[in-house]
């Protein structure tokens, strides 16, 4: 199995009771919409990736920024609420990020119950495919939007081929 083997470089969502261990933690005081993340990253040794955990309440512009950083080369991964039919989701689906539906419910260190909802990461780089296999163990799917990646098969490929061979 491949491992996604890489430093936390920057952690722009971080709080004081935080265990990711990024080089760069920001928290709410730094505001992790005004600085770049790319340039952040580049400046830290070992280069590594963004970790967010965006405040569930503003997540149309974390995803936003997710997408803009991840334009400028960051390698991104997002822990959201699984809500496939916002917007927000559409719009990081269609700015190239591969969403992983984690199995069960995540309970956050310090809580007393699970997340009265499920999880998905989303990830946006260029190892999908090790993304892909880090995570698989704790997923229960994958989904990307095929528009924006020509390597995925979709049903009308499939409905094309089928319906040639039958002629």
């Amino acid at each position: 199995m491949l491992q996604l083997h890489l430093a936390i470089a920057l952690d722009p969502c971080s709080n004081g009771s935080s265990i990711v261990g990024a080089a760069v933690a920001w928290t709410l005081a730094d505001d992790g919409l005004a600085s770049s993340w790319a340039a952040c990253v580049a400046r830290t040794k070992p280069h590594g990736f963004v970790y967010v955990n965006p405040p569930f309440d503003a997540l149309e512009v974390w995803i936003a920024r997710c997408a803009l950083e991840a334009s400028a080369g960051c390698e991104i991964v997002a822990l959201v609420p699984n809500r496939p039919d916002t917007g927000w989701m559409a719009a990081a689906l269609e700015s190239g990020a591969t969403r992983a539906d984690w199995r069960g419910r995540v309970r956050f260190i310090g809580a007393k119950n699970s997340a009265p909802f499920p999880i998905a990461l989303l990830y946006w780089g260029p190892r999908v495919d090790a993304f892909r296999a880090a995570v698989r163990p704790r997923v229960t799917a994958f989904a990307v939007d095929h528009r924006a990646d020509p390597r995925q098969v979709t049903i009308d490929q499939v409905l094309s081929r089928h319906l040639g061979a039958v002629q």
